[in-house]
């Protein structure tokens, strides 16, 4: 279930007005006592985050292609009728120095890079990803700090209530941002913060899609239909003299010659239990992608590095 960003006037009445319930009916026996408050936020139960197909490959090929980290802005547009949809039309990399666990934007390259994007780009850059090459997707102390600091900024924080209403409403439902981090085995670590509709979702309450890929679905539907898996069953053969090693039986019948016959004299074939037999079947190459689970206005949002410091890793 989502989180609430920040508590809203609506949410204060709601628990002022459980806090007087409970004061109403409240004894106090030694002139002390602890008033416990249960607020309970209804929260939604998810939101979903579409890659176009050319997003999607630009960034399956970051992952792969780059053994150090790399991170990425993704521009993005929200669904007009499900505002809990999101939808990542394209990714563009920006200036940056990198290391096996660190990615560092160069800052004058950074800011020449994005005062050159069209106003139209640079509004909706509203995703930041970047690669954990091959560790875990767990978020940093770092970036941690870095998504603090930067929907801070998005929100307004350290202006007047003034500006930073003023703020919000020129940005409307473009007032929000995704962040993501990635590794080579597909693994990830999603965030969103809908300041818009003061809604935080991340893990399992927000679906990844790649768009335009049903129709690989078909194909591979397909071809699962077409495709067998052979079981090997397997005996023991024993030499009568205390030694004996396993062999295929699908190999014996079909090359007799070169393995043990049950029928030679001294030699015998032992059927295993049941539960001690054991079959094989084909494997996917680690890491390939037949492993895959199906599984605005103005520049507020913008400049949101400050220094030749490490932002995340």
């Amino acid at each position: 279930m989502s989180k609430p960003i920040r508590v809203t006037q609506a949410m204060k009445d709601e628990i002022m007005a459980e806090v007087a319930k409970k004061l109403d009916n409240m004894m106090l026996f030694d002139g002390k006592q602890t008033l416990p408050i249960d607020y309970h936020y209804p929260g939604k139960d998810h939101a979903t985050v579409v890659f176009s197909r050319l997003a999607w490959e630009k960034q399956l090929r970051l992952v792969d292609e780059f053994s150090s980290e790399i991170g990425w802005h993704g521009l993005v547009h929200r669904d007009e009728d499900d505002p809990s949809v999101f939808y990542i039309d394209d990714l563009l990399v920006f200036p940056q120095e990198v290391t096996g666990a660190t990615v560092t934007p160069e800052q004058g390259a950074y800011d020449r890079w994005n005062a050159m994007l069209p106003p139209e780009q640079r509004n909706t850059m509203r995703y930041h990803g970047h690669s954990h090459v091959r560790m875990g997707t767990t978020p940093s102390s770092t970036d941690n700090t870095f998504q603090k600091d930067l929907i801070g900024r998005l929100n307004g924080d350290g202006y007047t209530e003034e500006v930073r209403q003023r703020m919000m409403e020129e940005l409307g439902e473009s007032a929000f941002y995704i962040f993501m981090i990635w590794n080579k085995s597909r693994e990830f670590n999603v965030r969103i913060f809908d300041l818009y509709n003061n809604v935080f979702y991340e893990g399992k309450e927000v679906s990844i899609i790649a768009d335009g890929m049903d129709d690989l679905n078909d194909f591979l539907a397909d071809a699962k239909a077409k495709v067998k898996t052979r079981t090997y069953q397997s005996g023991y053969y024993y030499n009568g003299n205390g030694s004996g090693n396993y062999w295929d039986r699908y190999n014996a019948q079909k090359t007799p010659s070169t393995q043990p016959s049950a029928t030679t004299p001294g030699n015998k074939v032992i059927d295993l239990p049941t539960a001690d037999k054991k079959s094989t079947t084909p494997a996917i190459p680690s890491g390939s992608r037949a492993s895959m689970d199906d599984k605005d206005h103005e520049s507020f949002p913008s400049g949101y590095f400050d220094g030749q410091v490490t932002i995340y890793d």
